[in-house]
């Protein structure tokens, strides 16, 4: 293949590369923009992107997955987290051998799941959060899907966290101590602000909304493991 003497698109060249990512961090579109607008004021962001202009932003699902790749990729690099996944394959399948044989496979196929799409296992759990929030803030009208972006992004910037701390945690393992609440502090923090709430107030609903999400995400599994053994 050859190329055109006259290209309809530019090449893509280093200097195209660069001009793309200096692009993407510019603090007045793109990446950049979105993360900071996400922490200076996230219920400008929101409403801005859900009611007003878009087009500054990095729409939610391609940045949820350059986040979660991010992320799994410095968990395996950083953590030794395919080691460990390793080692706990090895106890499950231990445990595992105890079981019915019925029930024996539907573990195995489910713990291949886990170990060949961590990404969807992190991601996993947002749907769950967009109908907390759905069901506990009904006066703002939004439509489910719109629940859906605020945690999407909401996510994003919780994840940012964890990636800027994870490298740093072999080594000094007291920063895991920070993570959680540095993560859920965010999260009372947006929530308080985009759902117009007082601290008090934010502080609860966000409770409610991160134990309503995990109980309900960890109900789905149950129901997942047990129809699959169902159908086995």
């Amino acid at each position: 293949m050859r190329p055109p003497d006259h290209s309809r698109e530019e090449r893509i060249s280093f200097r195209h590369i660069a001009d793309y990512i200096m692009e993407q961090l510019n603090l007045e579109r793109g990446l950049g923009f979105t993360i900071k607008k996400l922490f200076v004021d996230p219920r400008g962001a929101m409403h801005e992107f859900l009611f007003e202009n878009r087009r500054p932003y990095v729409k939610p699902l391609p940045l949820l997955l350059l986040i979660t790749g991010l992320t799994v990729f410095i968990t395996f690099q950083f953590m030794g987290l395919e080691v460990e996944l390793i080692k706990s394959s090895a106890r499950i399948e231990t445990m595992v051998a105890q079981l019915s044989p019925s029930l024996r496979e539907v573990v195995r196929t489910f713990m291949r799941f886990l170990s060949q799409y961590f990404n969807v296992a992190l991601m996993a759990a947002l749907p769950f959060a967009a109908l907390m929030t759905y069901w506990i803030f009904p006066d703002h009208r939004l439509y489910y899907t719109e629940h859906l972006v605020i945690n999407t992004y909401i996510y994003c910037i919780q994840s940012i966290f964890t990636i800027l701390i994870l490298p740093f945690l072999r080594s000094t393992p007291a920063l895991a101590s920070i993570l959680v609440p540095l993560t859920l502090a965010y999260m009372v923090y947006a929530i308080t602000r985009i759902f117009e709430q007082n601290w008090w107030a934010g502080l609860l609903k966000t409770l409610a909304v991160y134990l309503g999400a995990q109980a309900m995400y960890n109900i789905f599994i149950l129901l997942l493991l047990l129809s699959m053994w169902a159908l086995s």
